[in-house]
């Protein structure tokens, strides 16, 4: 009777095993599944898992990176990319002009006059009204700055133009629109390294003696 339970047993546990290769030793098989987990967690089908693959590859292209079909690594060219390539690859846009288009949106909403009137007057009260003036340049208020933001985009009275909303929408996501604010850093930092360079070849070409 006992033997007859263990036989029954080891059919179920041979019923229950998964599928895959297996290496044979002796009497005894052994199954081997490698890299099951990360499988799992990345798809529950091998359509989905080649979708996924397929998924990957055409992103990491637009940041440069591609599969190597010899030794199906990824890999990344050596060629150097500025920062101002990488964001025009990856689609990705500065995090000040994010703010900007989230500071017009909101202001927008103000304008409208859909926010409580207490938000308001806490926005467009300038908390250096009273007192002596600081030490520094005069304090920027934000009203100031939207209407700076406004006029980048060509909008002169952003007030009246906020009053329709889907208008206002669409003019605030003109992102591209604005000025990049590290270019001018970036057109600085080149000329300033062409220059040393060109010192340090005219000082070797000077100390240079062939006797």
């Amino acid at each position: 009777m006992a033997l007859h339970q263990e036989e029954e047993k080891g059919a179920e546990r041979h019923q229950r095993r998964p599928r895959g290769p297996v290496a044979s030793a002796g009497t005894h098989q052994q199954l081997i599944l490698a890299f099951a987990d990360d499988l799992a967690v990345a798809a529950a089908s091998k359509e989905e898992l080649v979708a996924f693959c397929g998924e990957i590859e055409r992103n990491a292209a637009r940041f440069g990176l591609k599969i190597s079909p010899k030794t199906e690594y990824m890999v990344v060219s050596r060629r150097p990319r500025d920062v101002k390539e990488i964001r025009e690859l990856s689609g990705v846009q500065p995090i000040l002009n994010a703010t900007k288009n989230i500071r017009l949106q909101y202001h927008g909403h103000l304008a409208r006059g859909t926010a409580p009137a207490s938000t308001r007057a806490m926005l467009e009260t300038s908390p250096h009204a009273k007192g002596s003036r600081p030490r520094g340049p005069p304090p920027c208020r934000l009203r100031d700055q939207v209407a700076k933001d406004a006029a980048a985009l060509g909008i002169e009275d952003w007030r009246e133009e906020a009053q329709d909303r889907t208008e206002w929408r669409n003019n605030t996501k003109r992102i591209p629109d604005f000025p990049d604010p590290y270019e001018e850093r970036r057109v600085q930092a080149k000329r300033r390294k062409a220059e040393r360079e060109a010192a340090g070849e005219a000082a070797r070409e000077h100390s240079y003696d062939p006797a």
